[in-house]
C-alpha cells in the first residue's frame, strides 16, 4: 500500500555522486512501499537475462550446425563426383555398379541427416526462446513503468502531506508555485529516465512514451469518473 509509508521527501538530500533528492527518494521508495514491485521487476529482469543468454547460445549452436551441414554436403557432393569420374564410360552410361554406396559415402549421408535433424531441433528451440524473450521484454517494460508511476504517486502524496499546512509548523506556500515546482521535479525525473533508456535500450523509448500516455489517459479517465459520481451525490 503506497499510502502506509510517508517520508519527508522535501528533506531528502542529494548525494556526492550527483543524484538529486528525488532520485534518492526513488531509491528509498524501492526499498519501502515499492519493494514488492521492485522485487518482481528484478526477478523478471533476471529471467529475461537468462533467456537472452540462452538465445545467444542457441543461435551459436544453430550457426555451427548449419556450417556442419554445409561441410558434410560439400564432402558428399565431392565424393559422388569422384566416384562418377572414376567409373568407366559403360558404368556412367547406366551400369548399376556406379550406384553402389561405399562405407565413406554412407557415413557422410548419416552425418548429414543427423546434422539436419539437430539443426531443426535447435532452430525450433531458438524460435521459442526468442518469443519468450520478446514477451519478457514487454513484461519488464510494463513493470518498470508501473513502478515509476507508483513512485510518482507516492512522491506527490508525500510532498502534499509535508507541505499541506495541516500540521503545526507546516510551511506556508503558494498553491500555483508548489504545483510548478512539482511539475519541474517530475519533468526532471522523466528526462532522467528517458536519457537512461536512450543509453541502455534506445528501441524501448517508443514503448516508454506510449506507456506514459496510456497511464496518463487511464488516470484522467479515473478522475473524470470520480468527479461524475461526486456530482451525482451532490444532486
Amino acid at each position: 500500500d503506497l499510502s502506509t509509508t510517508v517520508v519527508d521527501v522535501m528533506q531528502i538530500p542529494g548525494d556526492d555522486r550527483g543524484a538529486t533528492g528525488k532520485e534518492r527518494a526513488y531509491q528509498l521508495f524501492k526499498q519501502g512501499p515499492g519493494k514488492a514491485s521492485n522485487l518482481s521487476l528484478l526477478a523478471k529482469k533476471a529471467l529475461l537475462k537468462e533467456n537472452r543468454q540462452k538465445a545467444k547460445s542457441l543461435a551459436a549452436k544453430v550457426n555451427e550446425l548449419k556450417y556442419q551441414i554445409d561441410v558434410v554436403g560439400d564432402n558428399l557432393a565431392e565424393k559422388r563426383r569422384y566416384k562418377t569420374a572414376a567409373a568407366s564410360p559403360a558404368k556412367r552410361a547406366g551400369d548399376s555398379d556406379v550406384d553402389i554406396m561405399d562405407e565413406e559415402e554412407f557415413r557422410l549421408i548419416r552425418q548429414e541427416r543427423e546434422a539436419k535433424r539437430a539443426y531443426r531441433a535447435a532452430y525450433d528451440e531458438l524460435r521459442q526462446v526468442k518469443a519468450e524473450v520478446k514477451s519478457l521484454s514487454s513484461e519488464v517494460e510494463e513493470l518498470k513503468f508501473q513502478l515509476l508511476h507508483d513512485f510518482e504517486t507516492w512522491h506527490a502524496g508525500s510532498r502534499r502531506l509535508m507541505t499541506g499546512g495541516k500540521g503545526k509548523g507546516a510551511p506556508e506556500f503558494d498553491d500555483d508555485e508548489d504545483d510548478n515546482d512539482r511539475l519541474d521535479d517530475g519533468e526532471h525525473f522523466e528526462r532522467m529516465e528517458m536519457e537512461r533508456i536512450m543509453d541502455q535500450d534506445p528501441d524501448s523509448l517508443v514503448f516508454f512514451q506510449a506507456q506514459k500516455t496510456r497511464i496518463a489517459t487511464k488516470n484522467q479517465n479515473s478522475l473524470n469518473l470520480r468527479q461524475m459520481h461526486k456530482s451525482k451525490r451532490i444532486r
